[in-house]
């Protein structure tokens, strides 16, 4: 299986995950991934700001925090990393109890534009 088929399978999964939430979504690149807290969390920072949680803040998804499957953060980790390597953006929601310190998102996508 292709770099772009696994894309368009995890922009499916991911688009039917994020419809669930009208918050506000923001567009960025991937710079770094840290899945050192793998499978339980996946931090990344990206090269936009969003919300209160300023470029190059460490962004979290983690199954504790969101009360979901270790499977939900293997899924955006391997978006993360496609993202990274194809230079593409992600679209991403964070949680409305975000702070400038803790910015952990409640949604990920991949955005086909570089």
């Amino acid at each position: 299986m292709n770099l772009t088929r696994i894309q368009e399978l995890l922009t499916i999964f991911l688009f039917v995950n994020k419809i669930s939430y009208a918050d506000t979504w923001y567009y960025g690149h991937v710079i770094a991934i840290d899945p050192s807290q793998m499978p339980n969390t996946i931090t990344f920072t990206t090269d936009t700001s969003a919300g209160p949680c300023a470029t190059g803040t460490w962004l979290a998804f983690s199954s504790t925090f969101l009360g979901t499957s270790t499977d939900n953060v293997k899924a955006i980790y391997t978006a993360l990393i496609s993202a990274q390597a194809t230079g593409n953006k992600v679209e991403f929601d964070i949680s409305p109890s975000a702070t400038a310190t803790n910015c952990n998102i409640i949604g990920l996508g991949l955005f086909n534009t570089p």
